[in-house]
């Protein structure tokens, strides 16, 4: 019974641990949107400030470049700074979910996939992964083209990302 006890505690602690993690980054990443939404309801504001400035210098006496600069420079700082939010947010999902699996497995960023972390190539897309030298597989498939051996659930050969046949003759 105690040993029961001991694995329902480490279990709800588990989970109390994995609900904490999600609901950072949950606040993290939900706060990085509010930003970006704040810097995307400014730019139609630049904008419009800038078409009537540039009016107002037509009308008068021409186009003085250096204010339209300033103007136009301030824009192009709100994109990047988007761009930047936006970044973070993918960096920050990104090391979540590489939490979730282990250090062991990567994603594909192609397909989204899970992946060994020493496969070169998707296993669902066949997308190249990195250089990570192969290690042998237990499998009983062969790749057609390079004779690597195959994982029985992979669509694409880890080594030299060509298709797999899985048809028996």
């Amino acid at each position: 019974m105690s040993n029961f006890l001991d694995r329902l505690s480490d279990d709800f602690n588990k989970g109390i641990k994995n609900i904490s993690s999600k609901s950072k980054v949950l606040i993290e990443v939900n706060k990085l949107k509010t930003d970006i939404k704040d810097y995307q309801r400014q730019i139609p504001e630049k904008y419009t400030k800038l078409g009537k400035k540039v009016y107002e210098m037509n009308n008068k006496k021409g186009l003085d470049q250096s204010q339209i600069q300033a103007q136009c420079q301030e824009i192009a700082r709100l994109f990047k700074q988007i761009h930047d939010l936006e970044l973070k947010i993918v960096e920050i999902e990104k090391q979540a979910r590489q939490e979730r699996v282990g250090t062991d497995k990567s994603f594909c960023s192609n397909c989204n996939e899970v992946n060994f972390a020493e496969d070169k190539f998707c296993v669902s897309c066949g997308f190249a992964l990195g250089s990570v030298e192969m290690s042998e597989s237990e499998s009983n498939l062969n790749c057609a083209s390079c004779g690597n051996a195959i994982d029985d659930n992979s669509k694409f050969c880890m080594k030299c990302g060509a298709g797999v046949n899985k048809s028996t003759d």
